[in-house]
């Protein structure tokens, strides 16, 4: 099943062709199973035009071992990246042939030492380990659900107690019990049963369960055998269409934040596309269970095999991020606020809360070990002051977020992020500025987009207005936050000289009571120092060099970043580098803005961009400074 590793690199192919993958994973070699996964995840492997039998990229793929005991494993170009560690099993406490032992542990009964992987995650086995994980950290974790509000209820829940389900206005039956939230995918044009206004009345009575789509009914089953009482599902919680649709969306957008951080658990369904999939998958067990292989180590004048643990990296990101749940904007909030997540995932179950460790189908008693990503978010404790770890895990939530798809981006793209936003509030000082916090504003506006990502043209605004041009929300493609530049390129970590003044802001919301939501308008006033910015754009644009004619100075292409390719290749006229931060005897970093109207002083972002010379900061801050008012 795996190859004895050789000193060094292996350069040879490991499997030149599909036909050879996929023979490979079915004689049941995990290795081979994970990387056909993300070779089917990310490619359509049923189409012919690269022929199964011909080599494929040569070599197709390689293996290469590197100490301590690890494999990486990578191909096409280098699209895919499975990564693999062999671990002693003396080396982690969680390990797996402790698990099975039948060792008498304080915690073993919770998390049932005899559990064997069944073929159905909808299996009642499957749900009874998970009830041992909620029984386990509701009884030990201290910081899982740290700061709820015991008195808190959504106004409506569905109590799913009965034979059939029932909605309930909480105003007037007050829950005796914790709630569920729910995450799925809706799917494109819906047609599942939903709240609407005139179906209020007859959803209090009853909902037949025939009437909802497969994955609700799982979720309600999940529910009752989690012995969970209420259930809180978007479409079936706030009203849809109908008198008040609107208002009534407007309030639960303000609203999400306490919803997801009062629940008891979140169970999310990340295989199903839509919600007539199921949360349940039927596999064979033997390609989740946890893998223990013979491994051959060498002693100078002997050689003896050891047992290790296979343990595949990237198991929690391809069963609960790289999932069609994973990828849709809206439900990064709802993972980060709620205390604790149950994954349904393509394969198995997966575990998710602020003091877990790696918990799964696979590791049902855990698995100490860092996988990619390592864990989940923890946001900040709300009594403490801030700190740059809050502030680098706020970027970073950004750049996550950023990655995410949305169905409506113009009216969705802030309000998705709105819970996020309002709970971390609790930890920022400032106001909040169509994305930003003021604290770390002006360097926060120096965001960019990776070249590889850069779109044609900017995202269009069919439904209105979404952002503005200086907000990482005005674009549709993951952006490298500022703070993750810096890291990559400051390499003696030089302090910064602020060289842009935020003088002032306007911000119209589209919901007067959700400072963190929508927006109907946005602009900054800024007082800065500018020069003229010009460019060859026939030239492709890392072999393009940008002159600053006035302060006789250029700097080559690979240091600008613009955020379309329209931006690089449209007129030039009227077009700045403003300067945000220098670096004394180095560079400085600024944004590229263009003029919107000839005799305003209106400006609009087309870019970010480092200018490299020694006295380059000293010549910005000669000039004079301007009023600009960035849109």
């Amino acid at each position: 099943m795996l190859r004895n590793p050789t000193r060094g690199n292996q350069t040879s192919a490991h499997h030149e062709t599909i036909t050879s993958l996929k023979s490979a994973a079915a004689l049941g070699c995990l290795i081979c199973i994970a990387v056909l996964d993300e070779l089917q995840r990310i490619s359509d492997l049923n189409s012919d035009r690269h022929g199964y039998e011909e080599p494929f990229l040569k070599p197709f793929l390689k293996y290469h071992y590197f100490h301590p005991f690890g494999y990486n494993i990578s191909g096409m170009n280098r699209r895919i990246l499975c990564d693999f560690s062999l671990i002693p099993p003396s080396q982690d406490p969680l390990r797996l042939p402790e698990f099975h032992s039948g060792t008498s542990e304080s915690h073993a009964s919770s998390i049932g030492i005899n559990y064997r992987i069944p073929p159905d995650t909808g299996d009642p086995a499957v749900a009874e380990l998970a009830l041992s994980w909620l029984r386990k950290c509701l009884e030990n974790h201290e910081r899982c659900g740290r700061g709820q509000d015991p008195d808190f209820s959504p106004p409506r829940l569905l109590d799913v107690s009965g034979n059939q389900p029932r909605l309930i206005l909480t105003n007037l039956e007050t829950p005796d019990g914790p709630y569920a939230t729910f995450s799925h995918c809706w799917g494109p044009n819906p047609t599942f049963l939903r709240l609407t206004s005139s179906l209020i009345k007859e959803m209090q009575i009853q909902i037949l369960t025939e009437r909802l789509p497969e994955n609700f009914r799982n979720a309600v089953q999940i529910c009752r055998r989690l012995r969970v009482k209420y259930l809180w599902i978007d479409s079936l919680c706030i009203i849809q269409s109908g008198e008040g649709s609107q208002q009534d969306w407007l309030f639960h957008l303000s609203a999400m934040q306490l919803i997801y951080s009062n629940c008891l658990i979140n169970i999310a369904s990340t295989r199903a596309p839509n919600a007539n999939g199921s949360c349940y998958t039927r596999r064979n067990p033997e390609q989740v269970e946890a893998c223990i292989v013979p491994y051959n180590t060498y002693v100078i004048g002997a050689e003896s095999i050891e047992p290790r643990l296979l343990v595949y990296h990237q198991l929690l990101m391809r069963g609960c991020q790289l999932t069609p749940l994973g990828s849709r904007g809206w439900v990064l909030q709802e993972r980060v606020l709620s205390p604790r997540v149950l994954y349904f995932g393509p394969k198995q179950v997966f575990w998710e809360c602020s003091q877990s460790q790696n918990e799964c189908e696979a590791y049902p008693a855990g698995l100490k070990h860092r996988f990619s990503p390592c864990g989940p978010f923890e946001l900040p404790a709300k009594d403490l002051p801030s700190s740059e770890p809050d502030y680098n895990l706020w970027q970073h939530l950004i750049k996550t977020y950023t990655a995410c798809s949305l169905t409506r981006p113009e009216t969705d793209k802030l309000g998705a992020f709105s819970g996020i936003a309002e709970r971390m509030a609790l930890t920022f000082q400032g106001d909040y500025i169509a994305g930003y916090f003021q604290s770390e504003l002006p360097e926060a506006l120096l965001w960019s987009i990776p070249r590889l990502s850069v779109p044609p043209a900017p995202p269009g605004h069919v439904n209105g207005y979404r952002a503005p041009s200086w907000s990482w929300a005005s674009t549709d493609v993951q952006i490298q936050p500022y703070v993750e530049y810096t890291s990559m390129y400051n390499m003696h970590n030089p302090e910064p000289t602020i060289l842009l003044d935020i003088l002032d802001f306007r911000i119209c919301l589209l919901d007067p009571q959700n400072k963190f939501g929508p927006l109907q308008h946005a602009e900054l006033t800024l007082g800065g120092r500018v020069a003229q910015l010009a460019w060859d754009s026939t030239v492709p644009l890392l072999d393009t060099e940008f002159v600053i004619p006035g302060l006789g100075c250029s700097s080559h292409g690979i240091d600008f970043f613009f955020d379309n390719e329209t931006a690089f290749y449209s007129d030039q006229g009227g077009v700045l580098i403003l300067s945000v931060v220098g670096y004394e005897g180095w560079c400085i970093d600024g944004l590229v803005i263009k003029l919107v109207k000839s005799g305003s002083e209106t400006y609009t972002r087309l870019g970010k961009a480092r200018v490299y010379s020694k006295d380059i900061t000293a010549r910005f801050a000669a000039i004079e400074k301007k009023r600009i008012v960035l849109v």
